[in-house]
Parts: C-alpha cells; sequence; structure tokens
C-alpha cells in the first residue's frame, strides 16, 4: 500500500499550481513522504473527510498554509464560547448576567486577529451587542442552569474506537444528570454534554443530531474520559435560545465505536484523496491550491472535435 504521501504526490506531481507561490514541479518539493494521519481523529477531520477528501489531505496530510485570518463569526463565536466557559467555573452564588457580561467583554478584547476582524469599529460594536444579547437571552430563559455544577468545562475528552483508532474532542459543558425511564422504573444516572452553538439553528431534530459526527465523537469520547455513560448530548443555539437534544440508548452508546472505527478504517485505506467540488468550495480555504474546486477553466474541458453542423 502506498504512502499518504505517495498518493498526495500522484495527484500533484508534475503540475504547475494555480498561483505562483506553488511553483513545485514534483512531489518531492511539496509532499512529505512521511505524512501521518492525525493520532486522534477530530470531528472536524471525520466531517472533512466525508465531504471532501482532498480539503482533509490539505489540512491533515500536506498541512498547506493558507491565509487563515479571522472573521467577525469566529471572534463572536469564541468570545462566547470562553464567557460561559468562565461563568461556570465561579462560584455559583457569582454566577448571572453581569458576570458574562463581563466575562465577554474581558475576552472579546482577547481574540486573536480581532482588529483584522472587522472592517469598522462600528461592525465590531454590532457584533458585540449581538453578543452582549444572546448572554441577556440565555440568563433570561436559562438562568436557572447556573445553579448546576458542572464536572467539565471547555475540556478535551478522548475514546479509542473500532480498528484501535481514537477520536477526540473539547467538550463545552459535562455535568451529571439523572433520567427516570419510566413512572415505575429506578432513575439512571450518567452525564449530559452541552454543545454551544453561536450560529443559526442548523440542526434542529434529536435524529438529525444522533447522525453528527461531532455529536458522536463527544458522547463516546465523554463516556471513556469521565467512565459514566452520557445519557444526553444536547446543543444549545446561544442566539436563537433553541436546544435540541439526544437522548441516547444503551444501543446508541454501544454502536458509537464501531461506527466511527469504520470512518477511521475509510480514512486510512483512502488512496485517491479525490476533491468533491460542489457548493461549500467557495468557502474552502484550500480552494486556491485545489484544480477542481478553484472554479478555474481548462482547455481539458472541452470536445476537441465537437460534432456541430458548423
Amino acid at each position: 500500500m502506498r504512502s499518504s504521501g505517495q498518493v498526495l504526490a500522484a495527484l500533484y506531481g508534475g503540475v504547475d499550481h494555480l498561483d505562483n507561490t506553488r511553483t513545485a514541479k514534483g512531489p518531492e518539493a511539496m509532499i512529505d513522504s512521511n505524512a501521518k494521519h492525525p493520532s486522534a481523529f477530530s470531528p472536524t477531520a471525520l466531517r472533512m473527510w466525508e465531504q471532501c477528501p482532498r480539503s482533509y489531505a490539505h489540512a491533515y496530510l500536506l498541512k498547506t498554509e493558507v491565509d487563515d485570518r479571522p472573521s467577525p463569526h469566529l471572534v463572536f463565536g469564541n468570545a462566547l464560547h470562553e464567557a460561559l466557559a468562565f461563568v461556570f467555573r465561579l462560584p455559583i452564588e457569582q454566577r448571572g448576567l453581569k458576570a458574562a457580561q463581563q466575562a465577554l467583554r474581558h475576552y472579546w478584547l482577547k481574540q486573536r486577529g480581532r482588529k483584522q476582524a472587522f472592517l469598522t469599529e462600528a461592525e465590531e460594536a454590532t457584533w458585540g451587542l449581538a453578543a452582549l444579547a444572546a448572554l441577556e437571552l440565555f440568563c433570561a430563559e436559562r438562568g436557572d442552569e447556573f445553579e448546576i455544577k458542572p464536572i467539565a468545562v471547555e475540556e478535551w475528552v478522548r475514546a479509542t474506537v473500532d480498528g484501535g483508532h481514537a477520536v477526540a474532542g473539547k467538550v463545552d459543558r459535562v455535568e451529571r444528570i439523572e433520567v427516570v425511564p419510566a413512572p415505575d422504573e429506578d432513575p439512571i444516572h450518567g452525564l449530559r454534554v452541552t454543545d454551544y452553538k453561536s450560529g443559526t439553528a442548523k440542526i434542529t431534530e434529536p435524529d438529525e443530531l444522533a447522525e453528527d459526527r461531532a455529536a458522536q465523537v463527544y458522547v463516546v469520547a465523554a463516556s471513556q474520559t469521565f467512565r459514566e455513560p452520557v445519557l444526553e448530548m444536547r446543543l444549545l443555539y446561544l442566539r436563537e435560545n433553541v436546544a435540541v437534544t439526544w437522548a441516547i440508548e444503551p444501543e446508541d452508546l454501544a454502536a458509537l465505536p464501531s461506527l466511527l472505527g469504520d470512518v477511521a478504517d475509510r480514512i486510512f485505506a483512502d488512496q485517491e484523496f479525490e476533491a468533491r467540488p460542489d457548493f461549500l468550495c467557495r468557502w474552502c480555504k484550500f480552494r486556491a491550491h485545489c484544480p477542481e474546486g478553484s472554479g478555474e477553466a481548462s482547455l481539458d474541458q472541452l470536445d476537441p472535435e465537437p460534432a456541430t453542423s458548423f
């Protein structure tokens, strides 16, 4: 079996690349023949390979350098996450809207590349006010959650899945819960994982959440890390106060190591890392490095002798 480096060399060898910053004629100038997959697959890595193996190869095997400048969405989301994480680390009596807003302003100023993310101070202020509004909505609608004592806040979790592969991710919040399956049944004790979302609600149904790779990684990794079953996986969309909860049955949890291990097996078996051009290419940070996704035309796309009547 060829190494990942040899596979990628086959993709790019002898090809002049799309801009003059990448003029390598052969793989030796571009490809590390010892390129290795991540030691643990993150939700991003799994999702990226499933959407477009070529972008995965650029990110994790070629480690292609890109102009990864921050965006307003990134500053907004990271500051919200850090503010809530700080508040849930405070003593319960100190938690509340005032502390959350103070933390938001504090972490906002610490965001990497913040000044480059916004075109004007007015644009930054608009985003900042939206972040404060999201926190106010959380405190108004979910302020009772400040009574929770999480066992983990912004913590990395990791699991071993089938095939000996590892998956890992950072969970926003984990707490112990008690679930009563039916009135005449004993309560079940386990964990709830909450993943904050700062964008608009894209996953709105529990069945959709159960198919989400990030949710699957968080569930199996938190279960193994804390040695307790995850009973609920919840997405919480902060700007809209929308919560989506996947109630996890024992058979769901038991199936995840095989399911995620199968994805990892297919990544390791990939010998092509094909590009899958679609509408998402316009947002791909590796677009300039991908002939198929660049939108650039080639005469090779044309019939050399079209059989027209003229």
